[in-house]
């Protein structure tokens, strides 16, 4: 239905957020039922009780929650201090020395008129009155927060101590209390009330305890724990009771002092005596040793009985405890030194107790004993803290001196600690067997291995335990395929060599010389190289077995390393390891340098004496020869050739002559990894400006050079030659640290200057070739190695908007090649587009100023460190809210035109981007300078800015605001016809959730419609016969409830009325930045209508309540209803005077179906 009302078709919609009201009820009957009066005759002041007892608290009341817990009143507004609620929490309930201390809060709206304020603490055990006592008022701004119209609430916390020593504890402490906050205009708090009670509460009853350490040492039974009880009120002697759980006996009792417990009294805080609930027990058996066998238990008694401790009592068991019984000890420290034996240890036991003598034992492998001696304990604090469950444990460690004798050296020895009650110590002991020592400690290494005048002569080192009794050493050679000794010598020991590390009896004196003259070998068998200790000078020592002998049976590996092969200098030496015990049979031993691409041999050389390898002897224990395989050799000047592979070969031979291969000499060879000199390494160091050219300095290290000896810097302009320079060589011994394997890398340096006319170059890139080749003239065969690029162009222009100045203050550096013919500097701004607004010429004073940046980042160009310039610009009326560049440039032009180079400076922004506008947000475009509008995307976030378009109030005309242009979006926004959360930053945040849709009654669905109902062209009794909507009857889509189709923002509620300004029904209309929504003919009344103009409604929302016979539902595309409105029997309309242009009507049965989007 539509109305013609002073020639304006009139509807309505509507569409917002529906508030939810929930108010907190006013009314103390709606959440308690007060209890009966507390009469005058109950009690008359605070501390009195009478023997009538009070009415318990009404089985309706419950406590509520905590203040953080209570829900917050809604946006309906209320009258100040108008909510005459009781509401109320018992903070807390603790006992501390002898009060009950308690604390809350009680917010009553009845208050007002009632100022004495009273807390009774009633038995309900016994219904009677314990106490009383009036409060004072303490601020409580949380509870006013969640209940900001009772009226005493900001002043509605309380706190109180009752005494114990009324007479009551029992009832205080075991019986249920309530608790009653009574406000009321009596002093004495007997009529009047209003009464707020508390959930009742209980003291603990519990018994809690717990035994937090205990020790037995020394004798001593050492604990503390705690034990809190409220029945220690009445009970208030404290005794520790010692009890022997296996005899079923007490063993003793002891009255403790009560230690101060604040953690207890923290989480007990209900029991009586928590905060001193501590004890601590040092208990000394002596010499009762019944603690160390038996299981003991711990018991805290309160007790009525100072003297006993019996009585009345109360008693808490702890849990059992037990003696380590282990048997504990370690052998610290075993050492020969000066012809003495020297142990150190400790051993702990509580076997020690009443056996006061202690000895270390020495026994044999067989278990005779070699010696014993006594020993004095010593305090040893680590074992107590390890063992505290130790008798000793703190006072455990002993250490001992055994005269060295034949029988301590060479087998195993066994070590015995022992306690005992014998002087003697041979009866009633406690022993400790250590592990079997050892003390036939064997080190040995063979250093090297030499022909010297055509003897064999072999050097090593040999430290041993057994030259304690067998001081003759020999050093023999045993050929295992013919099972014969083939030579024997004996040797002179000598001091050995420092940084060797030895623990034997004789490493002071332990190396050896051992020369074999004449020796025949056989290269096809296989020997041992026997270490001989022993008691006989002749011969070769052999005392029918009772020598000591080390056999070390020569290995068959062969194995080896080149750790460097060094061409830095031009001269190959190479160095690396070949360990073979081959070396025994053949001494002589040969490097041989191979080429593998060529299949020849290069070079040999006999190496005289292999290098110390520790190392090597380390991971290669099985070779004998290991630990003196090293060898260094300088090859000196050699023909190779690049790109070839090479190998270094290490012989063993039986010949001193040639490469060690005569055709029938025996020899072992091991082939080194191969190394292909393939390498090439350059660097630029730097770049300067020179007279007549450009500076490179650097260095050029290549195996090219072996077969092309020319080398040439060629300078590159664009990927043109400019200039090229030969390259005479300098010393670069960093290079020759770095590539020690590539050829003349220590003589690698170039210093040059590359001639060129600077001019030339305006803009691009200059680059270098580093070339060797076979040519004189840098042509020829060659191999090129590239540099990176440098511009002949640099610079760097940086400018600050002053806004105090509206100046923008530019300063920079430019450097150019082709400067020097350019005498004329102009700064130019212009837009980000190029257009130029104006230019200023530079002079003497503001530009050829002097940097260090430009120096150091473009030193190849001349003039780089008088490159810089400085002057402020102004900022014209055509530059405000743009940004802009600021071209330095060179040229030779008076006027700033003609033959020049440019250097451009980053965007500036003059005022642009994100501004404060009209009290909000707004983004200027920095390219053109306007206010942005609709979407934007900036540095990644995305942003809305609003056209400036609004409902005109009372027109329904969609127009223009100047104030509103360009302005951001915040919070919670529709556009586009999305919800966004656009935040306080304005980055929009889509919240989906939020954009679905709605059927108007979601009972009844999509429900049916009758003809005439439904969208467009459809009945003839309309105008046009045309219907822009969709009718919702009250038959057909029952109920009152009017839900929001989609989200938006409301943006008109008005009404439509008759020729006698009656109102027909009002309407409300919703826009979501795409659609607008025109909810009409459903409400008679503005009070049907539960949403106001601006508010936000989300789909599903109740917007408003129909009463009358049908809603009619419309949707169009312009937001301009007054227009829309207009042409309401067509499909749509276009007008360019408005602000929109054009509307068209949308099927919402359609829309509500497929849902667009």
């Amino acid at each position: 239905m539509k109305i013609k009302v002073k020639g304006i078709l009139a509807a309505a919609t509507v569409c917002g957020a529906a508030l939810m009201v929930n108010q907190l009820t006013a009314n103390a009957a709606d959440q308690q039922v007060a209890p009966a009066k507390l009469t005058a005759s109950v009690a008359v002041a605070s501390g009195q009780t009478s023997s009538q007892p009070l009415p318990a608290a009404p089985a309706s009341q419950v406590a509520p929650s905590t203040v953080n817990a209570v829900s917050q009143p809604a946006a309906t507004p209320i009258t100040a201090n108008s909510d005459t609620g009781n509401y109320g929490n018992l903070d807390g309930a603790a006992i501390v020395g002898n009060q009950v201390r308690l604390q809350g809060w009680n917010a009553n709206g009845q208050a007002g008129n009632r100022p004495y304020h009273t807390i009774i603490v009633v038995d309900r055990t016994t219904g009677r009155e314990l106490q009383r006592q009036t409060v004072q008022p303490v601020s409580r701004p949380d509870v006013q927060t969640a209940f900001r119209n009772v009226t005493n609430a900001v002043n509605s916390g309380w706190q109180v101590s009752f005494d114990l020593s009324d007479g009551n504890a029992d009832a205080w402490l075991s019986h249920s209390l309530a608790i009653v906050s009574r406000y009321s205009n009596d002093p004495t708090a007997n009529n009047t009330d209003a009464d707020y009670w508390y959930a009742p509460i209980t003291f603990d009853q519990q018994e809690n305890g717990y035994l937090d350490s205990w020790r037995f040492a020394s004798g001593h039974l050492t604990a503390s724990g705690w034990h809190a009880t409220s029945a220690s009120y009445r009970q208030p002697y404290h005794w520790i009771i010692i009890y022997d759980q296996t005899l079923g006996r007490e063993i003793k009792r002891v009255r403790v002092s009560d230690a101060a417990r604040p953690d207890i009294a923290k989480y007990y805080g209900r029991t009586y005596g928590a905060a001193k609930a501590g004890w601590n027990l040092d208990y000394d058996f002596g010499t009762d040793s019944r603690y160390l066998n038996d299981q003991l238990q711990l018991i805290s008694r309160y007790s009525d009985d100072q003297q006993g401790g019996e009585g009345h009592h109360t008693d808490y068991w702890y849990s059992p405890l037990k003696a380590d019984q282990a048997n504990r000890a370690n052998l610290d420290n075993v050492t020969i030194a000066g012809g003495k034996l020297n142990l150190a240890g400790w051993h702990a036991t509580d076997g020690s107790l009443r056996r006061e003598h202690h000895f270390i034992i020495l026994l044999d492998a067989q278990g005779h004993e070699l010696g014993r001696l006594p020993v004095k304990n010593i305090a040893r604090a680590d074992v107590g803290r390890a063992f505290a469950g130790i008798y000793n444990s703190a006072n455990s460690g002993w250490q001992v001196q055994f005269d060295l004798t034949s029988a301590l050296v060479g087998g195993p020895l066994r070590i015995v600690s022992r306690y005992s009650s014998d002087p003697a110590g041979n009866r009633d002991y406690v022993d400790y067997w250590f592990n079997p020592v050892n003390f036939n400690h064997n080190q040995y290494a063979i250093t090297s291995v030499a022909k010297q005048d055509g003897a064999l002569v072999i050097k090593g080192y040999h430290a041993a335990d057994a030259a304690y009794q067998q001081p003759n050493h020999y050093v023999i050679i045993y050929d295992l395929t013919a099972r014969q000794q083939v030579g024997s010598v004996k040797t002179l020991l000598t001091v050995t060599e420092p940084g060797v590390q030895l623990s034997a009896y004789n490493a002071a004196a332990a190396s050896f010389t051992a020369v074999f003259p004449q020796l025949s070998l056989n290269s096809g068998h296989q020997y041992a190289l026997v270490l001989r200790y022993s008691a006989n000078s002749q011969g070769n020592g052999d005392e029918g077995g009772r020598q000591n002998d080390t056999w070390l049976t020569l290995s068959s590996a062969n194995r080896g390393w080149l750790d460097s092969f060094q061409l830095s200098d031009g001269q190959l030496k190479v160095s690396g390891w070949h360990a073979s015990d081959f070396e025994l049979v053949a001494p002589y031993h040969f490097l041989i340098v191979y080429d593998n691409t060529a299949h020849q041999q290069v070079a040999a050389k006999l190496v005289t004496g292999n290098a110390a390898r520790p190392d090597v002897q380390q991971s290669n224990a099985g070779i004998a020869t290991a630990t003196a395989s090293g060898f260094n050799c300088d090859f000196g000047q050699l023909t190779l050739h690049a790109g070839h592979s090479y190998s270094i070969v290490s012989r063993y031979s039986t010949i001193s002559t040639g490469n060690g291969d005569n055709g029938s000499a025996s020899h072992q060879d091991y082939w080194m990894p191969a190394v292909t000199l393939n390498q090439a390494h350059a660097s630029i160091d730097g770049l300067t400006a020179a007279a007549g050219g450009i500076r490179v300095a650097g260095w050029l290290a290549t195996d090219q050079l072996l077969d092309k000896p020319f080398a040439y810097v060629i300078g590159l302009y664009n990927g043109k030659e400019f200039g090229r320079q030969k390259i005479s060589f300098s010393d670069r011994p960093d290079v020759a640290r770095a590539y020690s394997q590539t050829y003349q890398s220590g003589h690698s340096g170039f210093d040059l200057v590359v001639p060129t006319n600077n001019t030339v170059f305006k803009q691009g890139q200059l680059s270098f070739i580093l070339r060797v080749t076979d040519d004189p003239a840098g042509n020829g065969h060659a191999n090129d190695l590239n540099s990176q690029s440098y511009a002949v162009n640099a610079g760097e222009v940086t400018g600050v908007y002053k806004p105090t100045t509206n100046a923008v203050a530019i300063s920079g550096w430019h450097a150019a090649m082709g400067q020097s013919s350019r005498p004329y500097q102009y700064l130019i701004v212009t837009d980000l587009n190029g257009h130029e607004f104006y230019r200023r010429p530079l002079n003497e004073t503001n530009s050829n100023l002097t940097t260090s940046t430009g120096a150091r980042q473009a030193g190849w160009i001349a003039g780089a460190g008088n490159s810089a310039f400085a002057l402020t610009l102004p900022v014209t009326e055509q530059m405000n809210h743009r940004g802009i560049r600021v071209i330095h440039r060179y040229t030779d032009d008076a006027a700033g035109n003609g033959n020049y180079i440019d250097w451009w400076s980053p965007e500036i922004d003059i005022n642009t981007g994100f501004q404060p506008l009209n009290g909000g947000t707004v983004y200027y475009d920095p390219a053109t300078g306007q206010l942005a509008t609709g979407w934007r995307n900036v540095a990644g976030n995305n942003y809305y800015f609003a056209d400036g378009y609004q409902m005109k109030p009372g027109s329904d005309d969609w127009v223009y605001n100047d104030q509103l242009h360009g302005q951001m979006y915040t919070g919670v926004q529709w556009a586009d016809g999305h919800c966004y959360d656009f935040g306080r930053d304005g980055v929009a945040h889509a919240q989906p959730w939020n954009d679905s849709w709605s059927w108007p009654f979601p009972a009844s669905g999509e429900g049916s419609f009758a003809f005439g109902q439904g969208f467009g062209y459809n009945w003839a009794g309309r105008t046009n016969s045309y219907h822009d909507g969709l009718d919702f009857g009250a038959y057909d889509h029952p109920g009152a409830d009017v839900h929001a189709v989609h989200g938006g923002r409301v943006i008109d509620i008005a009404t439509v009325r008759d020729q006698q300004a009656r109102d027909l029904w009002w309407y409300a209309l919703v826009w979501d930045g795409r659609t607008l929504f025109v909810y009409q003919e459903a409400f008679s009344n503005r009070s049907r209508i539960i949403v106001n103009v601006g508010d936000l409604v989300y789909p599903g929302q109740v917007i408003g309540y129909r009463d009358l016979s049908h809603l009619h539902l419309g949707m169009n595309t312009s937001p301009n209803y007054r227009m829309d409105l207009a042409h309401s029997y067509q499909p749509n309309w276009t007008d360019s005077s408005q602000a929109t242009g054009s509307g068209s009507w949308i099927d919402p049965e359609w829309a509500l179906r497929v849902r667009p989007y």
